[in-house]
């Protein structure tokens, strides 16, 4: 039977905490059932195979599981590849490429499947200036990603070989796939305000 390809993105995940190293969140995953497990990066993405599921029901189990193996309380957000197709091909940035001094970057929510894309002009705003203004606004169940980071995601997903459903039709979240958010298409300035780029 073919499998759907997801992503897992886990929040606040560093090489710096033991418990949270790719080795250890992979086996969680693979010991769930889960095939084609593999990580990128060391900031908590996980793409993985799986019969079709509801992503916050996926959700929810890795989560759990995470808890129960780990012992920690860690927020997942788990899109699927036709998911991350679609707003690669929505084009949020209008072209614009990553990179200093423009970083350009899609934040995950628990209560609303559409991402937001945001500009960020680092010679206005730090990135860390950026996550306190984002939290502010969103609540801290987000999640960040880069650009280069969803575009290297789906890279992995398109190498590994599974058969999935990808192109059989499946609807990404949000009916059309991805829509539009106020946080599309800006550049943050010093002190949380926006601009048009």
């Amino acid at each position: 039977m073919p499998l759907t390809q997801y992503v897992a993105l886990l929040r606040g995940i560093g090489p710096a905490n033991p418990k949270t190293r790719n080795p250890k969140l992979c086996a969680v995953l693979t010991g769930m059932g889960y095939q084609a497990v593999k990580p990128l990066l060391s900031s908590g993405n996980l793409v993985f195979a799986a019969r079709r599921t509801k992503t916050a029901t996926l959700e929810r189990k890795i989560e759990q599981a995470l808890a129960d193996k780990l012992g920690e309380t860690i927020d997942v957000f788990v899109r699927s590849r036709d998911e991350l197709e679609a707003l690669v091909r929505s084009d949020p940035f209008d072209g614009a490429e990553h990179g200093a001094p423009l970083y350009l970057v899609v934040t995950f929510r628990k209560d609303d499947p559409a991402p937001v894309c945001t500009a960020i002009d680092r010679t206005k705003m730090e990135g860390a200036e950026f996550m306190v203004a984002l939290e502010r606004r969103y609540g801290k169940r987000i999640t960040t990603r880069t650009w280069n980071t969803i575009q290297r995601i789906l890279a992995t997903m398109a190498a590994l070989p599974v058969e999935t459903t990808a192109g059989r039709g499946q609807k990404a979240r949000g009916a059309s796939g991805v829509r539009s958010t106020p946080g599309c298409r800006k550049r943050l300035r010093r002190g949380g305000g926006s601009d048009r780029p």
